[in-house]
């Protein structure tokens, strides 16, 4: 009897860190981007997503998806999208793509290179779309791409 009581333990200890394992997993999940194409949306890089925005509107059908949220966000041609760029010595984003941000919620902190915090706000109601790390250069610099929805 003692046999099959710690069999089941070590079942349930099984189960139990397999479920672990996979939210943990789904924390270093990606988030995919795609265009509209004919009949279906067709997988791109998400860095090259902003060639599709011109003058703060949407050329072309979006679709971003964020695997850590399980979440995708639609964007239709023609919708309005802010682009906000961030530069800092050290940059700590504290929303996440596709997360719903309202006019003047916090989106990241910054780390001057003189040392002090710099609060960055939405400008708008809408979504997340897009974060665009800029590589190249000293400070850190993003791109926020924020759809417009009131």
């Amino acid at each position: 009897m003692q046999k099959d009581s710690s069999e089941g333990r070590e079942q349930s200890v099984s189960d139990f860190l397999r479920e672990e394992l996979r939210k943990l997993s789904r924390y270093y999940g990606l988030v995919k981007c795609y265009v509209k194409g004919e009949s279906k949306y067709d997988l791109i890089e998400c860095r090259l997503l902003p060639k599709y925005i011109i003058d703060d509107r949407v050329a072309k059908g979006l679709r971003v998806c964020n695997e850590r949220s399980n979440v995708c966000i639609d964007v239709d041609e023609n919708e309005r999208v802010v682009v906000l760029e961030i530069v800092g010595k050290r940059i700590f984003l504290v929303s996440d793509e596709c997360e719903r941000v309202k006019r003047n919620q916090k989106i990241a902190y910054v780390l001057t290179g003189k040392g002090e915090f710099r609060t960055i706000k939405s400008p708008v109601n809408g979504y997340i779309l897009l974060y665009n790390e800029i590589l190249g250069g000293k400070a850190e610099r993003y791109q926020v791409f924020i759809v417009v929805r009131e």
